[in-house]
């Protein structure tokens, strides 16, 4: 059932928005790491061989995306391969080195986030992406979600998402959120699917992001709250905006 015309939309629209803007951002960063990744394929395997989980990507001030692949160890970041990717999503092989600011307090927090989550993650069994960008000036946000798992599952129900201080060592905020258990569907037939987080007033950014993620794999996704679904309408341009659909009110039985 939609919305009725005029009526209030009893959820955080402000919150949900900004979640969907990062859900973008998100996308793009997944993206980025994508492209340059299939450039690592084709790198020597003593290269190879130095990298560990902490790499990172950012835009700069020119709107170039930076991909950065090394490690972190002994509190120090050992920087391997750096690629560039422009706005035309051309990529490039860089020798230039990362700002120690970036990429000593990035590594850091990408560390520390995991060894937060570790105990659920390591239990799970699957792979996971993980995101970091600066907040303001003086803290890190870190976002580890289920990646696209090697059996074309698309994964939802947990979600790691941390402030960290400047320096990326400090956990100062935990928003994670974790229904107990992993599900996922297979991407190999387009269909509708459900996302149930019935046992929640306001969608996740972890499920928002899933939406967006997968928005090409299924014929319609529905992100399911305690009183609304959540989905994306494409339009005849392909262009994508979000729909809130109040759920159906369960009927109460009637008495005998």
């Amino acid at each position: 059932m939609a919305q009725k015309k005029g009526q209030p939309l009893l959820f955080d629209v402000n919150a949900f928005n900004e979640n969907a803007a990062t859900a973008r951002w998100l996308y793009t960063y997944d993206k980025v790491a994508w492209w340059t990744t299939d450039s690592i394929v084709n790198q020597p395997k003593e290269l190879l061989d130095g990298l560990g989980k902490e790499w990172f990507c950012y835009q700069d001030s020119q709107k170039t995306w930076h991909a950065v692949y090394g490690n972190y160890e002994f509190g120090s970041y050992r920087q391997v391969l750096h690629f560039l990717v422009d706005t035309d999503a051309h990529i490039s092989s860089t020798l230039a080195r990362v700002d120690t600011n970036i990429s000593y307090p990035f590594s850091r927090a990408i560390n520390t986030a995991y060894r937060e989550a570790w105990p659920i993650i390591d239990s799970a069994g699957l792979r996971f992406n993980h995101y970091v960008r600066f907040l303001g000036s003086d803290s890190i946000e870190v976002f580890l979600f289920p990646a696209f798992q090697p059996d074309n599952f698309a994964v939802f129900g947990g979600e790691f998402v941390y402030t960290l201080d400047r320096t990326g060592s400090k956990v100062l905020e935990d928003r994670s959120y974790f229904q107990g258990t992993f599900r996922g569907f297979k991407t190999d037939t387009p269909r509708n699917i459900v996302l149930d987080y019935t046992e929640r007033e306001e969608p996740t950014l972890g499920g928002i992001f899933f939406l967006w993620y997968y928005k090409k794999y299924f014929t319609q996704i529905y992100l399911k709250n305690k009183r609304y679904s959540h989905t994306l309408y494409k339009n005849e341009k392909g262009q994508y905006s979000w729909l809130h659909l109040a759920n159906p009110k369960e009927k109460t039985p009637k008495k005998k």
